[in-house]
């Protein structure tokens, strides 16, 4: 949730069953998100030990052939459908890639331009089809375009009577049809029971190949000033968090894979990075044009706190970046003119960027520092700091990360793109606000947290196999049928 928020409060594990208002105090955006929050986990959690892992009503997502002349694509059929209790809608049937006119693609995920193999079906082979459920943080920068405005579309987020601020934002669920590659060993089970038993057997070996269950850990803490920090004049100088503003730090995986391992010579160059912002990421900027290297914004930041200036690093981005996890590199900031409206980087965007599928520029606040106080190496050619495990990792004014190394060597931690942590720093009390654990020794230490997202859920839904000439043909449908209370289920 890249917002522009104090914090997020919410905690499943405490158990909390309402936020209750006090006359006279001050509404923070916290309370009333954790209010939100604790309403969806109920209903959530409801709905996934009624339903089960995942079911909807007959016909929805059902996988059925294209028809002819359509070759390597399927139908996904339209309606509701529970993954873990959260709700999945088709609002009519859809190709999993698509053909404009004959079958439109899935809202959510362009196949038909991923560059990922797995979305590439090929004659003669099987794939498992599934479903690929999570949630995304949507601004107005992520609702209006290109595409809206000519359309009239009544989707923007900002009340235009009011002068169009972006008040609040909004959270979407994405679910994505995906498939996985079977093997074609001659070994496949020859009825839908059989296959059945065959995904059931291997189902969690699969969830952990899309989410491995070690995707990293962090702890975070803001150390003591030393003689070398800058004066105190400006803040306490028993302060640990040395900034002026409450900051509401995002870490944020760039690259994903494995971390640098320094105890070989950091010889993993091209291993996992990491970007972060002192404002949850939430310095965006829509794209009105791209000339190269020169973007035309369609507006500034309320105030200079939300403002561009020449050293900073910032990434391009669109929809399908978005929606496929995709780290473009980040570009420095070389030029800023405010009465053009215009951004000059190092470097042009990535060459997917399409200006209709709601392109905009995102700021980050790493910069690299002169020495004797390096921030850390940037890894070419993504310009994100390298994720190097048991070391402390300064970020700024006091705040520093450390990720953990696994303890099984043989099974390291795999970083994931668009995974992150969230650190509130507070100057009332000159620190962050970040769990610790006690010591034997009667002390206490930072905690290390597993990412506070993006989590995903997943649920099968069939079997398909395509014939020499690309045929399809749906071995096995594996999802669960329900019916309304009283009604028997066909």
């Amino acid at each position: 949730m890249k917002g522009d928020f104090s914090r997020e409060t919410f905690d499943p594990q405490r158990h909390f069953s309402r936020v209750l208002m006090q006359q006279g105090r001050v509404q923070l955006d916290a309370d009333w998100n954790e209010q939100v929050a604790i309403q969806l986990h109920l209903l959530r959690s409801l709905a996934a030990d009624l339903i089960g892992p995942h079911g909807g009503p007959l016909g929805a997502f059902q996988v059925v052939p294209a028809a002819a002349p359509m070759k390597n694509d399927f139908v996904i059929g339209a309606g509701r459908y529970y993954v873990d209790g959260w709700l999945c809608q088709n609002e009519g049937h859809v190709g999993f890639r698509g053909a404009p006119p004959s079958l439109s693609p899935q809202p959510y995920y362009y196949a038909q331009f991923d560059g990922d193999p797995g979305s590439v079906l090929k004659a003669g082979s099987k794939y498992l089809v599934y479903l690929d459920v999570w949630e995304r943080h949507v601004s107005y920068a992520e609702t209006e375009g290109p595409i809206e405005a000519e359309l009239r579309a009544p989707a923007s987020l900002r009340e235009l009577a009011l002068g169009g601020p972006d008040t609040t934002t909004r959270a979407q669920t994405i679910w994505q049809v995906r498939v996985r590659e079977l093997p074609n060993d001659g070994a496949s089970p020859t009825n839908v029971a059989e296959w059945r038993k065959w995904v059931q057997a291997r189902w969690n070996t699969f969830e952990q190949e899309w989410e491995s269950p070690r995707r990293g850990f962090l702890k975070a803490e803001a150390r003591t000033p030393t003689g070398d920090d800058r004066s105190p004049c400006a803040v306490p100088p028993e302060s640990r968090y040395r900034g002026l503003e409450n900051q509401l730090y995002r870490v944020e995986v760039h690259r994903g894979g494995l971390a640098s391992d320094e105890r070989l010579g950091g010889a993993l160059k091209a291993g996992a990075s990491f970007k972060w912002s002192r404002e949850n990421g939430a310095v965006v900027f829509p794209i009105a044009d791209i000339d190269g290297k020169t973007i035309r914004l369609d507006g500034w930041g309320r105030d200079g706190r939300f403002a561009l200036s020449a050293g900073q690093w910032v990434e391009v981005i669109d929809d399908l970046a978005a929606l496929h996890h995709r780290a473009n590199p980040l570009r420095r900031v070389i030029d800023v003119d405010r009465d053009t409206l215009t951004v000059s980087l190092d470097a042009a965007p990535d060459a997917s960027i399409d200006l209709s599928r709601h392109a905009l520029l995102r700021r980050w606040d790493h910069r690299t520092r002169p020495a004797p106080k390096p921030e850390g190496p940037s890894v070419e050619p993504d310009n994100a700091v390298v994720v190097v495990e048991e070391k402390w990792i300064e970020l700024e004014d006091g705040v520093r990360v450390w990720f953990d190394r696994w303890p099984d060597p043989a099974h390291p931690n795999q970083y994931r793109t668009g995974d992150y942590w969230l650190i509130p720093a507070r100057t009332a009390i000159g620190d962050i606000v970040w769990p610790r654990q006690r010591t034997t020794s009667g002390g206490s230490v930072p905690a290390l947290r597993s990412p506070h997202g993006v989590d995903h859920h997943f649920a099968p839904l069939a079997v398909v196999g395509f014939d020499t000439g690309g045929v399809a043909s749906v071995l096995a449908d594996l999802r669960r049928t329900i019916a309304p209370l009283g009604q028997p289920v066909p």
